[in-house]
């Protein structure tokens, strides 16, 4: 997926016409390259922090209930 993403920055930076742009996007595909060198070499996945209070789905800390 990440080479992908990768390949759709290289197209679009061949296609910008601003220069400001095409770095942008060069930088973009450059750090895709990297992330995907980074999880082959390691074989992890990219996963966010743990956080035992919060739940993905809720907004409110676990704590918090409608109970009186």
């Amino acid at each position: 997926m990440l080479d992908k993403l990768r390949g759709k920055a290289l197209l679009q930076a061949t296609a910008a016409t601003d220069p400001l742009i095409r770095q942008q996007y060069i930088d973009l595909a450059q750090c895709y390259a990297t992330t995907a060198t980074e999880l082959r070499e390691r074989g992890a996945a990219v996963m966010p922090p743990v956080n035992a209070a919060r739940m993905p789905w809720r907004s409110v800390p676990l704590w918090v209930t409608n109970d009186r």
